[in-house]
């Protein structure tokens, strides 16, 4: 028979291996993207954390435990990648709801943990964690009762949003450092320096996954000394004990059904996304064009109408500059006052210009998530693209949600989204600020 397992042992492979999963769900996304790494292909083909966490932590399963089943390690991998979607989104949008219910603001150019943050990170964790540690304990350990899973599940996903809180908190520290490391081996953006990082929320993802997968590690190290693994070893060979059940079966492929959705949606933007990257690889390598103008030189109030228009009053400009390119925007709404609500459901326009090296903005046009990549055609979401004239221009049309308008003037895109409100009049005041061009 074999040895009990030893605690120590289980807890340090656990968390060793929720490391290695973070290092390299950051590590190898950063590979396929920068430009000048050798192992560029434009894109992160669909590698998400979740993935390799998932992987990671069925390796402990198969190597050290003896569970050798393909079948439960696929259904922890697809357990693993649902988690962190639902993390991502429903989290962070129902987080965002109760910051906007407290009075928050969230800070997207702050690396702070302010309390804005608070509420989506604490969300975010803890359903991760649970929908983790739920698949986790059906799939590998011998609980058979959904009660039983739960009594242990529940206090550990509280851990996943502390984890959550320390990570971000640790983004100008840990995640600065990250960043720095890849930088050093040229493994960043080339449009990514160290501001542009701070304000996308980069270094503290980094230190997120970092603490997260590897606090994740040490709760689930903690639940497996305790437990008894679903398997009875005979002299060195490990038989399972059961296999995978109906129930845990149905629940996979509740789960499987949606992110298979959601791939096959994203197909169209990602390879845009990925087009693009490979167009401009020479020029991304090369590092930033000398003609682009210098960061902050252009003030928000040049590249936009901060007037009211007709009845709608602008909201406060945002800028964001990089070394490759400029993006102001702003939004019109009948009191111009900031909504406080995620939902926007107030009548409002809003005005994206950005501003691209010559030649780039054909192609970013392309890429755009609005679906503006070809005339008349029908994009990821089902929303037809046409071009129409307006004003005695010629722009492309899309319908979903909203309407949105989009064109280019030179090197610059501008982008007009409008939720129930007629965005006649801005449209025409930004035509005539920005003719379209071929």
């Amino acid at each position: 028979m074999r040895a009990k397992s030893n605690p120590a042992a289980t807890i340090g492979i656990l968390s060793l291996l929720g490391l290695v999963a973070a290092l390299v769900s950051i590590l190898v996304p950063a590979l396929l993207t920068a430009p000048r790494s050798p192992l560029f292909v434009g894109g992160s083909l669909g590698i998400f954390p979740g993935d390799i966490f998932g992987v990671m932590i069925s390796v402990y399963f198969w190597a050290y435990a003896g569970i050798r089943s393909v079948t439960k390690a696929i259904g922890l991998v697809v357990a693993s990648t649902f988690a962190y979607f639902v993390a991502m989104y429903s989290g962070v949008i129902l987080g965002m709801f109760l910051s906007a219910a407290m009075g928050y603001t969230y800070d997207t150019e702050s690396a702070e943990l302010g309390p804005a943050m608070v509420a989506p990170l604490l969300i975010a964790g803890v359903l991760g964690a649970l929908l983790v540690l739920i698949a986790v304990l059906r799939l590998y350990s011998a609980e058979t009762s959904w009660r039983s899973v739960m009594i242990k599940a529940s206090p550990g996903s509280l851990f996943g949003g502390l984890f959550a809180l320390v990570g971000w908190g640790l983004g100008p520290s840990l995640g600065k450092t990250v960043w720095l490391g890849l930088q050093s081996h040229q493994l960043t953006l080339v449009n990514e320096d160290m501001q542009y990082a701070v304000r996308s929320g980069t270094l503290n993802n980094y230190s997120v996954h970092i603490i997260w997968q590897a606090g994740m590690g040490i709760v689930l190290g903690i639940l497996f000394s305790q437990s008894r693994p679903a398997h009875v070893a005979v002299s060195t060979i490990a038989i399972p004990g059961r296999k995978l059940q109906p129930s845990n079966a149905f629940l996979l492929a509740l789960m499987a059904v949606p992110l298979a959705f959601f791939f096959i949606l994203s197909l169209p933007d990602n390879y845009q996304n990925m087009r693009w990257h490979r167009v401009h690889r020479k020029e991304l390598a090369e590092g930033p064009p000398s003609n682009i103008p210098k960061m902050d030189t252009t003030p928000a109030a040049a590249m936009l109408i901060l007037t009211p228009i007709g009845k709608y009053q602008p909201e406060s400009a945002r800028a964001e500059h990089s070394p490759i390119e400029q993006v102001y925007s702003v939004r019109y709404s009948l009191s111009g006052t900031p909504s406080v609500s995620p939902t926007n459901l107030e009548p409002h326009v809003d005005v994206v210009v950005q501003d691209w090296p010559p030649r780039w903005a054909k192609t970013e046009v392309e890429r755009q998530d609005q679906g503006f990549s070809k005339i008349a055609h029908e994009n990821a979401n089902g929303a037809t693209v046409e071009e129409r004239a307006k004003f005695g221009s010629r722009v492309l049309f899309k319908r979903d949600a909203g309407t949105h308008y989009a064109w280019i003037s030179n090197t610059r895109i501008i982008l007009v989204r409008s939720y129930s409100a007629d965005p006649d009049e801005i449209l025409k005041r930004y035509l005539g600020k920005y003719p379209s061009t071929p």
